[in-house]
């Protein structure tokens, strides 16, 4: 006996995960081209982004951030 999702969770799951790879992907592109990320409050974002825990065996963190909700969004759109 299956239960089903009521559609405003699954709308909400499909855009939070949308968000988050939309940031995941931004860390990615800026990373790649060198350049400075937008901070708030005028602190330094590199000084995480460049840490020595900014990668989980040679993976950088945010590629791992990217993945993964590409696939949670894949995931829902298709069961």
């Amino acid at each position: 006996m299956a239960t089903s999702i009521p559609v405003q969770y699954l709308a909400s799951f499909l855009a939070l995960s949308l968000g988050g790879f939309a940031n995941a992907t931004y860390l990615v592109l800026r990373h790649r081209k060198k350049q400075p990320l937008v901070c708030p409050l005028d602190h330094d974002c590199s000084v995480v982004t460049e840490s020595r825990w900014s990668h989980v065996f040679g993976v950088r963190n945010e590629t791992i951030g990217a993945l993964f909700f590409f696939s949670a969004f894949s995931a829902v759109l298709l069961s």
